[in-house]
């Protein structure tokens, strides 16, 4: 009977499709938090979105120094790079890449400070079958010292994502649909310079292992920390609000708009 349930439900929801209004997204306490704290820090300055990490508490994250446990990850992912020469040099063209268009910075003695951070380890992912990005750089914000991690400190923050059910309709409802991606989408948004200073920080030697690890930090929304996705869809919703007259371009950013970790 229960699954005789399911099956007419499911049937009259796509019956009803585009005919009823979809659900206003229902938020836990701790979804509204973070809602709120991002609400209130999002900030537009020379054509670039700049928001706040959502802390899950009001003064910041309470984080041990990491910096042993990130140079050993570090150690293991130079062992790996300099075993494959061709991924090696992928994986350094990737640092270059986002040093070049201000993704992140290199720290210099005279910048750090001597308040709390936390190193970022980070590691190769391959991706043989995807036409451009084959090699990827993960940071690994789950990666736990002293039984914490990053993400551990900081709200996720609700799915803002349509259901896919409801997108894929949508795109099959006109004889012609237009696709486009969003470069980089996470890296398109600015980290604020409290968070970029507290904790986003990763090593880096350019494989030569006679030399010191250098620091460098994040100016920018990472990918592999919990709130990214959410991020990156509230700042796409709230650029669509903002766009007045240009109303077909907002509906397709708020009900069309899919942000994949792929």
């Amino acid at each position: 009977m229960e699954e005789l349930n399911q099956s007419l439900r499911q049937f009259w929801e796509v019956e009803n499709f585009g005919a009823v209004p979809p659900k206003q997204l229902e938020l836990k306490p701790d979804e509204v938090s973070a809602m709120s704290k991002v609400k209130g820090s999002l900030d537009y300055r020379m054509g670039r979105y700049q928001v706040r990490v959502p802390w899950k508490g009001d003064s910041g994250p309470l984080l041990p120094d990491n910096r042993d446990m990130a140079i050993s990850r570090l150690q293991s992912t130079e062992k790996r790079l300099k075993a494959n020469p061709s991924l090696g040099k992928d994986y350094s063209d990737t640092i270059e890449r986002y040093l070049s268009k201000g993704y992140i910075r290199k720290v210099e003695k005279s910048d750090r400070g001597e308040g709390p951070k936390w190193f970022l380890p980070h590691f190769p992912v391959v991706r043989p079958d995807k036409a451009t990005t084959k090699t990827r750089i993960v940071f690994d914000a789950s990666a736990k010292y002293q039984g914490i991690s990053l993400n551990d400190e900081i709200d996720q923050g609700p799915k803002m994502q349509r259901d896919l059910f409801d997108i894929l309709l949508r795109f099959r409802k006109n004889p012609v649909a237009v696709v486009c991606d969003i470069e980089e989408m996470y890296l398109q948004i600015q980290l604020a310079p409290p968070d970029r200073a507290y904790h986003l920080f990763f090593l880096w030697r350019n494989l030569d292992q006679t030399q010191p690890p250098q620091e460098y930090e994040f100016n920018r929304v990472v990918f592999g920390v919990n709130a990214s996705p959410f991020l990156a869809q509230f700042v796409a919703q709230q650029n669509a609000e903002f766009s007045s007259g240009l109303r077909r371009e907002q509906t397709c950013l708020r009900f069309a708009l899919v942000v994949c970790s792929c």
